[in-house]
């Protein structure tokens, strides 16, 4: 009997953990298709920024921040800043469980050149950083405002 209850409660995680599987495509493209439908409405770069945020905080992450190198905004003909290159947040999205977390937009900011987002900018290679609730006030590589 007890074989029976094993090889029974065996049997029913496996069909729950198949079924979860195959509901893992069907979330991507649901996912795909809203972002489709709700980023790039406007051809206004901070509202297109804001949209992608919210999406991404729909379904991807507790915070996202949109933050652009200041030299993508400037208008055609102005001469660039000088020294090293900064970024301006212009959109960022909180989820409903996070909103202690909210950061605010339209500074300017730099990170230290030895720190993660610095490397990323430098190369140009992308990164995936987990960061917890905890960790997000304590990060060595916090951004400094201007």
């Amino acid at each position: 009997m007890a074989f029976e209850y094993a090889d029974r409660t065996a049997e029913q995680a496996v069909a729950a953990y198949q079924r979860e599987r195959d509901r893992w495509p069907q979330r991507r493209l649901i996912v795909i298709n809203e972002a489709g439908t709700r980023i790039g409405t406007a051809l206004d770069t901070t509202r297109t920024a804001q949209e992608l945020a919210a999406v991404g905080a729909d379904h991807l992450a507790d915070l996202v921040i949109v933050d652009l190198l200041s030299s993508t905004l400037q208008e055609e003909g102005t001469n660039p800043e000088t020294g090293p290159e900064t970024l301006r947040r212009i959109a960022q999205a909180v989820s409903d469980d996070c909103t202690d977390l909210a950061a605010v937009t339209g500074q300017t900011h730099t990170y230290p050149e030895d720190s993660e987002p610095a490397r990323v900018l430098g190369t140009g290679r992308p990164v995936r950083i987990g960061i917890t609730a905890n960790e997000l006030e304590c990060r060595r590589w916090r951004c400094r405002r201007r």
